[in-house]
């Protein structure tokens, strides 16, 4: 929860300075932003949430982080930035529909896998 929380907070102060410094006009794309915006902060506060209690009991957590989370998140980065750059260009929602699906079922994807194998990871 915290995770969420906390990119939240960043995304409120970096969108509406993105949008004054780099002169955006998002006109109706808005709501599609900030849909996109929470779906993928969601999906990576769920996969670092998740990672990071796999390795709460390993040696050398920093290391193994990196690049445990790196791959895990790229099905949340990748589809997030393609649906960003389609909504600045103005694009509506029939355009976003293949990369929504894909951070949604990101989404139920890692919180399945979160919910089946919470007993295990804090057996260790």
């Amino acid at each position: 929860v915290y995770g969420i929380v906390l990119l939240f907070l960043v995304e409120c102060v970096l969108i509406p300075f993105s949008i004054i410094f780099l002169n955006l006009d998002l006109g109706a794309g808005l709501p599609l932003l900030l849909l996109v915006c929470f779906l993928g902060a969601t999906g990576l506060s769920f996969a670092g949430s998740f990672v990071s209690g796999l390795l709460m009991f390993s040696e050398g957590k920093t290391l193994l982080l990196s690049f445990l989370l790196i791959p895990i998140c790229m099905p949340v980065i990748i589809p997030s930035v393609l649906a960003t750059e389609k909504i600045l260009r103005g694009s509506g929602i029939a355009e976003l529909i293949p990369e929504l699906q894909l951070l949604i079922a990101f989404l139920l994807l890692i919180a399945a896998v979160m919910i089946l194998t919470f007993k295990f990871v804090l057996e260790e």
